[in-house]
């Protein structure tokens, strides 16, 4: 069993590659030229919670660009 990763980062960016939004009171921006699956087994602890708000933009620019 899997889920579908999509790595952060704190650093600024621009464009269609990225997505930014606010992760536990800090800006974060979604890398999603970098999506990939992972087991569930790697999970070791919950980060936390995304925002429905926040995931649905991730999920919007994940669309945009592999549709």
């Amino acid at each position: 069993m899997g889920f579908l990763g999509v790595p952060l980062t704190s650093q600024a960016h621009e464009g269609t590659w990225y997505v930014p939004f606010v992760f536990k009171n800090r800006k974060q921006v979604a890398v999603l030229s970098q999506v990939r699956t992972f087991s569930v087994f790697r999970l070791y602890e919950k980060m936390g919670t995304v925002p429905d708000s926040d995931l649905e933009l991730v999920k919007t620019g994940f669309h945009k660009l592999y549709k």
